[in-house]
């Protein structure tokens, strides 16, 4: 991009403006939110525009493998590609495109991510939903509340992952329910926040 090139910001708005919108539909999460990931196993996924990328060699086995740098309009994160995978990864790897990106965090002072799996953001099918997050700002809800949450996410069974963003005025954490897929109904947007008298509502 001339403008980032010329001025070393974006002063028209961010290019990653206009993907922003896929992120509940097609991600977990932001990659300004990656440093919150508590869901142990379960890997999150970000889209993410292609900054740069290297490829270097393995000491170990003498094989190539990919570093990548991806950022939104937020932050930026760097995602190792191991050597199995990065001969069919390189190939679709084209700078300033948008990917989605899902794999395992790891965290030596700052977050990284090792790669699973990529996608280019373009043969995404539109509309294909893949998890509805709910946003919980936590202060002085009942721990009851949670249990009857869940019994109320069992009465719209569907095909997405219900992702969890716990936010108090000190700490914020993102989480995901591995006990339930939901449909994303409008009405199920009105029992969550009906339930929590305003304090937690879903995006989809």
């Amino acid at each position: 991009d001339l403008e980032h090139e010329a001025v070393g910001i974006y002063i028209s708005g961010h290019p990653y403006d206009d993907y922003r919108k896929y992120e509940t539909a097609c991600a977990a999460c932001g990659i300004r939110d990656l440093e919150f990931w508590k869901s142990g196993e379960n890997q999150p996924s970000f889209i993410g525009l292609l900054a740069d990328y290297r490829e270097k060699i393995s000491k170990n086995r003498g094989e190539p493998f990919g570093i990548m740098t991806f950022e939104d309009a937020d932050a930026s994160v760097e995602a190792v590609c191991y050597s199995r995978q990065w001969p069919n990864v390189k190939p679709l790897l084209v700078k300033g495109e948008p990917y989605l990106v899902t794999g395992n965090l790891k965290n030596e002072g700052n977050i990284s991510v090792m790669v699973d799996s990529l996608e280019p953001l373009s043969e995404i099918q539109p509309g294909r939903a893949r998890a509805v997050k709910i946003e919980i700002t936590d202060e002085g809800l009942p721990d009851e509340f949670y249990g009857e949450m869940v019994s109320e996410l069992k009465k719209f069974p569907g095909n997405l992952t219900v992702l969890l963003d716990l936010r108090t005025q000190d700490e914020r954490a993102l989480l995901k329910i591995r006990s339930v897929k939901v449909s994303g109904e409008p009405s199920l947007a009105e029992r969550i926040s009906s339930l929590s008298g305003g304090r937690a509502s879903l995006v989809n």
